[in-house]
């Protein structure tokens, strides 16, 4: 079963995703800003999908996904969802998909558009017995 950390500010939002995601067969853990990510992140052995809401206080989602770039285990051992409302920030969230990011999500997101990112970035993750990533394939 993969793992899911919703990482975001709005607990509304956070409810439910997390909701959504239990209910599609995934597990989920929730941080409210970066540094809990960051911290939730480094404690996990089992490789995990992480929607990052870019703008949050504190430790941002662009901090903390260049904090996570500058460290290769954990940027190679999760795939990274970026989930936005600025639509200034595609663009962004566009250069980052061919380091960190797989898949970037503008607000508001249809449940489907959700698990369907999920999906994809699932496909990316390690695979427990190789120890290698499954191939990207981009979505159209």
């Amino acid at each position: 079963m993969v793992t899911v950390l919703v990482v975001d500010d709005d607990e509304a939002i956070r409810t439910m995703v997390h909701s959504a995601l239990e209910d599609a067969g995934y597990r989920v853990r929730e941080a409210r800003q970066g540094d809990e990510a960051l911290t939730l992140l480094h404690e996990s052995t089992t490789p995990m999908v992480v929607l990052v809401d870019l703008l949050m206080p504190v430790v941002s989602g662009f901090e903390l996904l260049q904090r996570v770039a500058e460290d290769w285990d954990l940027a190679r051992r999760n795939a990274y969802v970026v989930v936005t409302a600025s639509e200034d920030s595609l663009p962004v969230v566009q250069a980052l998909r061919s380091a960190t990011v797989v898949e970037g999500l503008a607000k508001p997101f249809d449940i489907d558009t959700l698990i369907a990112a999920v999906e994809h970035a699932s496909a990316v993750l390690p695979q427990k017995d190789s120890g290698t990533s499954a191939h990207q394939h981009n979505i159209s």
